[in-house]
């Protein structure tokens, strides 16, 4: 221990209680005084015992810092705590003013003071010490503390006072961890300026001594903390890990579990769609087929496959297949055969389109054909149909062409008729035409009532006429029509008629109700084509209120049921369900137009009536047709009362007659004339509209034509509304009462007149019209 031997304190050795230091001092302070008692004043002995008891109080208050700093020492303190507090009380235990502790890096020549007290300036960067300089050398060297007592006079230092810490008297402690040192503790400047003595070094060696342990304790509590919170970490990668691999897995699952549904819904796809989808070898044999080819075809599954399209197809048919694999394969390109026919299982034929591609394998070498068929045998169809349609169609609108030239000439006509009916009833009217002559003008009339009812059959089949309703006896027109097919049927077709007399009377349009007789007729001449009967029949029907019927339209109340059947060769279901569509027909192109029965069922429910089919292949066909009865009796006999009144309606008014014709102005202006009307005339729209300008005043009523070159009656009404809204208007013309004239009634005109009209049938319209309170009464 060099020149510490005698009084250096081991840092190993054992630390005495107070009590046992003090025993001791006294025991030998007693040997002292003893001796020296002899010599020593009483003042003497008085000082020397205040001094050892000062000296005593510092033991023991060393004794306790001592041990309260090791007790310190044991406590979780950080390395820096740890430097500071040893700093802290190593300066406080010497007294010394300047101090700072060093610490080695691993592999460094250098210390960094890591703990300092007493210096001037505080530097807050690391301040390091370098050894090659420092006579901290020579301690770690020697690995022993160090105490310079004077600088100037020690000859292992500098002969030069150091600046830095101002005072001559130093001391240096090594601390060790284990045997090595790993740093030092600078102390400098004692109070008094004495200098650092082997006891203070003592007391210093015993705090540093600990410093290694302790600074081994925190690393190794550091070490042991980084580690559990390296464990912690590692735990929660651990952890981390487990938990992603256990998603990534259920993400697995979940993967195949969609695959396997998306395979599954493919697979549903692939079976639901209407087209059939195939796969088939080089050689054209098939290896896989859906449930849509297996439906096209006929066959199952396990017949497709292997099959090759020779067995399902005509040679040609088959030939243009392999001709299309062929090509796909030279050209690497899908392709596409159109309108190929297959036989089904059942021998029936299909027509098919055809999409195909290549398969290869992974290497990319073909391997097969892949493809799409589409059965397109009902667009076939269905294109030829409409080609049949179109021909319809065609005949249709020549039809409609002769219809409109037919409407066209009715209305001449009936302008023409209403001139010779005008002369003839005005001839009639004079008394003093003799027997003969007036049995010519009646001649006459009937010939124009004929000529008229054939112009209205024209203006019906043009179809420029709505349905004139009146009080019908049904068992009537079915005798007239009877007579007239016994004329027109072939003789090997027998006629009967089972008609109940005591039936209701009907509210229809007879001509109408014609029309359906001879077309229902006619279909079933051409259902006989060889012989058999037709049979008209007649009965009163009543609905019962809750009882369940075939017909659910059908509201309760009374009915006459028409019954027409025959004997020819049925319908089957099939065909029943369209026979009332306009255009279908069953017959050979250029035999019917597909009209007929269409035409019967738009007059039936115009009527509001109800018609029913009942057929049987090979065993004939039954029409039933249902005709609501009036409620009220005098719906039936409105009409007739109409046309039985012979009451003749005279006036004093003044009339407009507007009309292109001359003679019908003529007619009109004698008629009206006398009977006691004044009559303006006007030869268009144009004219009519001026003079009802300058003469509104003065005219009560005008008898207006509807179809007029130039401003048409349709607008001469309007005209003439806007100069008088309470203009009083009777619309005249040779078309009957239609939807379009309805619209011209509906806009304003008080009454309608058809021609070719009776003279007192327009004298009667004429009184009614200017009896009534204001205009339009009629169109209501």
């Amino acid at each position: 221990m060099g020149p510490f031997k005698d009084n250096f304190i081991s840092p190993a050795s054992q630390i005495r209680t107070r009590d046992s230091i003090a025993k001791q001092r006294m025991g030998e302070d007693e040997k002292d005084v003893q001796l020296k008692d002899m010599a020593l004043s009483e003042k003497q002995i008085q000082e020397k015992l205040k001094k050892l008891a000062a000296e005593l109080d510092r033991k023991v208050f060393e004794i306790d810092e001592i041990n309260a700093s090791l007790e310190t020492l044991n406590k979780n303190l950080t390395i820096q705590e740890l430097v500071d507090f040893v700093l802290e009380k190593a300066i406080k235990l010497t007294g010394a003013r300047i101090g700072s502790l060093c610490l080695a890096g691993k592999g460094e020549n250098r210390l960094q003071v890591v703990a300092s007290h007493g210096f001037q300036t505080e530097s807050k960067t690391p301040f390091y010490i370098d050894l090659e300089q420092s006579i901290i050398q020579r301690v770690i060297s020697d690995k022993k503390p160090l105490v310079v007592k004077n600088i100037e006079t020690d000859p292992r230092v500098k002969k030069t006072n150091n600046p830095r810490y101002g005072s001559p008297s130093f001391a240096i402690i090594p601390i060790f961890d284990k045997k090595a040192v790993v740093g030092v503790l600078n102390l400098a400047k004692k109070e008094d300026d004495k200098p650092f003595t082997c006891h203070d070094v003592n007391m210093v060696s015993i705090l540093v001594s600990q410093i290694g342990q302790a600074m081994e304790t925190v690393q190794l509590k550091s070490i042991v903390k980084d580690y559990q919170a390296y464990i912690q970490q590692e735990r929660r990668l651990l952890d981390d890990t487990c938990i992603e691999l256990k998603k990534k897995t259920i993400e697995y699952e979940m993967t195949l579990q969609a695959l396997s549904k998306r395979e599954e819904r493919y697979r549903v796809i692939l079976n639901s769609i209407e087209e059939g989808y195939f796969e088939v070898d080089l050689a054209g044999n098939l290896t896989f087929t859906n449930d849509s080819l297996c439906r096209i075809t006929g066959y199952g599954r396990d017949d497709l496959l292997g099959m090759n399209s020779k067995e399902y197809t005509t040679p040609e048919t088959s030939r243009k297949i392999n001709q299309l694999f062929n090509t796909i394969c030279q050209t690497q390109q899908p392709a596409r055969l159109e309108n190929y026919e297959v036989i089904r299982i059942n021998g029936e034929k299909a027509v098919l389109e055809l999409s195909a591609s290549l398969m290869k394998n992974e290497e990319g070498k073909p391997v097969g054909f892949r493809g799409v068929v589409r059965d397109i045998t009902e667009r076939v169809r269905a294109e030829e149909e409409r080609k049949k349609l179109e021909e319809q169609l065609r005949h249709s609108q020549k039809m409609e062409a002769i219809g409109t030239l037919a409407g066209g000439i009715a209305h001449d006509f009936n302008n023409a008729l209403q001139g010779i009916s005008g002369y003839a009833q005005l001839l009639l009217m004079k008394n003093n035409q003799d027997d003969t002559n007036r049995k010519y003008l009646e001649g006459i009339e009937r010939s124009v009532g004929r000529a008229g009812s054939l112009i209205r059959h024209l203006m019906i089949f043009s179809r420029k006429v709505e349905s004139t309703l009146g009080p019908v006896d049904l068992n009537h027109e079915i005798r007239n029509t009877a007579r007239l097919l016994e004329r027109t049927l072939s003789k090997t077709i027998k006629i009967e008629l089972y008609l109940n007399e005591n039936i209701y009377r009907i509210h229809a349009d007879s001509i109408q109700l014609e029309q359906i007789l001879i077309n229902l007729g006619i279909n079933a001449r051409d259902a006989m084509p060889d012989s058999g009967k037709l049979v008209f029949s007649t009965q009163n029907f009543v609905v019962e209120a809750g009882t369940p019927w075939h017909l659910p339209e059908m509201r309760p109340g009374r009915y006459v049921l028409l019954s027409v059947s025959d004997t020819g060769c049925g319908m089957p279901k099939e065909v029943q369900e369209h026979i009332f569509e306009p255009f279908f027909t069953t017959k050979a192109k250029g035999k019917g137009t597909g009209l007929g029965l269409a035409m019967v069922y738009g007059i039936v429910k115009n009527h509001g009536a109800h018609i029913s089919c009942y057929s049987r292949v090979n065993q004939g066909t039954q029409f039933k047709i249902y005709f609501p009865v009036p409620e009220s009796p005098a719906q039936l006999d409105l009409v007739e009362e109409i046309r039985e009144s012979e009451q003749v309606f005279r006036g004093s008014e003044t009339i407009l007659l507007v009309d292109d014709e001359p003679i019908i102005l003529d007619i009109g202006n004698e008629v009206l004339g006398q009977y006691g009307y004044k009559i303006l005339k006007a030869g268009g729209g144009e004219e009519a509209i001026e003079l009802y300008k300058t003469q509104k005043n003065q005219i009560d009523l005008v008898i207006l034509d509807y179809n007029m070159p130039g401003i048409d009656g349709g607008r001469c009404l309007r005209e003439l509304l806007k100069i008088n809204p309470l203009a009083k208007v009777i619309i005249a013309s040779g078309f009957a009462l239609n939807e379009r004239l309805r619209a011209i009634l509906d806009a304003g005109a008080a009454g309608f007149i058809g021609k070719p009209f009776q003279l007192k049938e327009m004298l009667q319209q004429v009184r009614s019209v200017l009896d009534q309170n204001h205009h339009g009464a009629y169109a209501d």
